[in-house]
């Protein structure tokens, strides 16, 4: 919900984003035209949600 709020609010701003799309680094226009900037330095990482009691 944030995310989205947050890309509307850029491209209505006239900035661009970026985003990762199948390892590569991508950037995005207001316009909507994707430029690639090169390949991603890390892998992805699965995050987990635990739970943690404290004593």
């Amino acid at each position: 919900m944030s995310a989205e709020k947050a890309q509307s609010l850029s491209k209505a701003l006239g900035l661009s984003i970026v985003v990762v799309k199948d390892d590569d680094v991508i950037s995005i226009s207001a316009d909507g035209k994707e430029t690639k900037l090169g390949k991603v330095a890390f892998g992805r990482v699965k995050v987990t949600k635990k739970t943690y009691v404290i004593k």
